[in-house]
């Protein structure tokens, strides 16, 4: 078992290490806000050649930022996904938008990122994989 420290709270009575964990997320939910409506306008016209541009310079400390945003705005399985490979390509290799399909009385299709993604769901089979291009 693992103890973690007491923090003094700073005025206003909220611990230091939530006032400092803030400014991360709210950078990432600012930006991944932008970048989901930007694709949802872009996708009609540019289909799966549409990108979203590499969040550089934030780090991974901000993923509950990008996380909250989803959770908020609700995009499409292709929006959040390429929305989510630009995110986690800013700060590591970029991985692939993997869109697959499955069959049952209708076809279906969804999207999700490479590795380990919590939208991944075992029953669709591979159809393409989007790689990132920055141009």
């Amino acid at each position: 078992m693992t103890l973690e420290p007491v923090v003094a709270p700073r005025s206003g009575g909220i611990p230091r290490r939530i006032v400092t964990g803030i400014g991360p997320n709210l950078r990432s939910f600012r930006w991944a806000t932008g970048q989901i409506r930007s694709i949802h306008r872009r996708l009609p016209s540019e289909g799966v050649k549409a990108r979203v541009p590499l969040a550089t310079g934030m780090g991974p400390r901000g993923w509950r930022g990008v996380r909250a945003a989803v959770a908020v705005l609700r995009p499409t399985c292709l929006e959040r996904a390429l929305v989510v490979q630009a995110w986690v390509g800013g700060y590591t290799a970029v991985p692939d938008v993997v869109i697959g399909v499955r069959n049952e009385s209708s076809v279906e299709a969804h999207a999700w990122i490479d590795g380990p993604d919590p939208y991944y769901d075992p029953s669709y089979a591979e159809l393409t994989r989007l790689a990132y291009d920055a141009g």
